[in-house]
Order: structure tokens, then sequence, then C-alpha cells
């Protein structure tokens, strides 16, 4: 899925709620996060391939900048970590990124192979650290959730690298930050028409209201990086900037949902026509009115069913040594 540092985790997230009538339970993000048991790279049988890899990120909670460093640390005290223009990077299996300052309540993502890990057969393994400057708190899911592997060997390593990558399908994680009094999810995406990723991926988000009087939910989306919405008209491939937030008001016992083809991120948060050339990858928050407990939220990554591939976009390009 493909994005870089300059564009955020667990399963099926339900929020604990402490009673009928009280405020949710606050998550707890920290500043500092090691995520073990990792792999990105490839894997070769009689000349095919199969790709493993993964993807990370952090989200700022907070009205003000921070900073956050990123620390790769390979098994093998050898290992050499790569950037996407081909460089060697890092010293005695450890390389790190940053610190990468994340804009107030902002993302920071970072996709691993072919940015950090060379597509060559050997294998990053090993774990990540994610550590903010002055000790200041975010939140970071775990990278092992949105680890993929090709379902078989191929001859060609981008369709490897496409095989692994396009049947993601995953639960997203939902966190009640209390001083905000905010619902993120820490994660949500679609991609649409691309040249690559033609199919791509939507989100599927549902609030349910079980409290005791009817809920007024405004919810939004924003951009990991730079902060604007990345799409483009197929036909020219000028940018199209779209007004990332909706609003609605659910009953009691009732349920809202943006799930099927028709209704989701895309077409419900974004107002993208189902024509456009979509590559987004962020994070979308929920705020309530009233704030009481009784809130269900779930939020789910799905592959595409359908798409055309257009002339927008960067074609496959694997970096497989550095120099």
């Amino acid at each position: 899925m493909k994005i870089s540092i300059g564009r955020v985790f667990l399963v099926l997230s339900l929020l604990a709620i402490l009673g009928e009538r009280s405020a949710f339970a606050q998550s707890e993000p920290t500043y500092s996060y090691t995520f073990s048991s990792l792999t990105a790279g490839l894997r070769q049988s009689g000349g095919n391939y199969k790709v493993d890899d993964f993807f990370l990120g952090a989200i700022n909670q907070h009205l003000s900048s921070i900073d956050v460093s990123i620390t790769f640390t390979a098994d093998s005290n050898t290992y050499v970590f790569t950037n996407h223009a081909g460089e060697c990077q890092g010293s005695g299996g450890v390389f790190t990124i940053g610190p990468t300052t994340i804009d107030y309540f902002g993302m920071a993502l970072v996709n691993v192979l072919n940015d950090e890990v060379l597509a060559s057969t050997t294998e990053f393994t090993g774990s990540v650290t994610e550590e903010s400057v002055g000790d200041v708190s975010f939140y970071a899911p775990s990278p092992n959730t949105f680890s993929v592997s090709s379902a078989s060997y191929h001859s060609s390593l981008c369709d490897a690298y496409y095989d692994a990558w396009e049947t993601l399908s995953v639960g997203v994680p939902i966190y009640w930050d209390g001083p905000s009094s905010t619902l993120i999810g820490a994660y949500a995406n679609t991609w649409h028409n691309d040249v690559f990723w033609s199919q791509g991926w939507y989100t599927a988000i549902t609030v349910t209201n079980d409290g005791a009087e009817t809920e007024n939910y405004t919810i939004g989306y924003f951009p990991a990086g730079s902060g604007a919405v990345e799409g483009f008209d197929p036909t020219s491939c000028d940018g199209i900037y779209e007004y990332p937030y909706g609003s609605m008001s659910v009953g009691v016992s009732d349920t809202w949902a943006i799930n099927s083809a028709t209704h989701n991120l895309t077409t419900d948060i974004l107002l993208a026509a189902s024509t456009d050339v979509l590559r987004q990858d962020g994070f979308f928050y929920i705020n309530l009115d009233p704030v009481v407990g009784g809130t269900e939220p779930t939020a789910y990554i799905y592959p595409n069913s359908s798409g055309t591939a257009s002339s927008c976009g960067d074609a496959c390009s694997m970096v497989t040594s550095c120099s």
C-alpha cells in the first residue's frame, strides 16, 4: 500500500464503556513503542518470488506538533537498509528515520519494502521502535496487524508485491482520546483506479448508538503527511481536493454505516466520484454530541472488487540493490 514517510492498526475494536450515562474509557497512548517479529523482503523458489511486507505509523492526537523517530533493528548486525533512491542506509543492522515532525492532529506513515528494505532475498527480520522527542504521548498501533505475504509465488517481483497487498482485509483499531473527546480510527484508506493499484481498497465504518438518547456524530478524515486529499481526474490527471467530513444523527439502538460499494469513505466522506483516481492513506475521527456512553464504532479495510487502471500515478518500481 503505497505510501511513504511524507504521506497510521490490532483487530476489530469496540470501545470500553464505563456505564450507560458515562464517558468512554480513555485509551492509553505512550511515548515509546517497540514491535518485534517483523519481516519484509523476498522469498525465492525456482526463480519465482513471494513478498513479505508491513507498514507502520504514528498519530499525533495533540493540538501542537510532535517529533517522532523510527528505528529499525535487524536480527543480523550486518543487515543493510536502503531508501527509495537506492542509497544504502544504516550501520550495524540499525537504521533510524527522523525525528520526523508530525503536525497537530496529524499522521506519519512508513511503508517498509522499497523504502527502508531492499526488494531482495536477504529479508529484514527484526524489530521497530517508535519514540517521541520529549516523551510526548502518541498512538502507534502494531505493524504486525498490517503485515502481508504473497499468497503464491510469481515470476515478477511486481506481481508478487501486488499479490501481497491487494488482498489486505483487516480490522482497524479505534481509540477514545479523552482530552480531545474524540474517537480516533487509527487508519483509513481508499485506493482506486490507480495505474498500479487499479482495484485497491476501501474503508468500511459503522457507528452504533446503544445509548439512551439520539447521538449526533461528526466524522472526518485526515490524510497522512501533507494534509491534502490526493485524488485525480482520470482523463487529465489534474488534482481533485474535497472537503473531507460529514455529519449524521443516529437514533437509539440504530446504526449508521458506510460499508458497501456505494456508501463508504470514498463516496460519503471524500465525496469522490467512482471514476476518480484515489491514492489515500490517513486516519478518521468521530466527534459525539452529547459525549455519553453507548457508542460502538467499528472499522475495516477491504479490497475493492473492481477498478480501472488509469495513467495517473507511478507504476511498480522495485529497489533491488543500493550503493
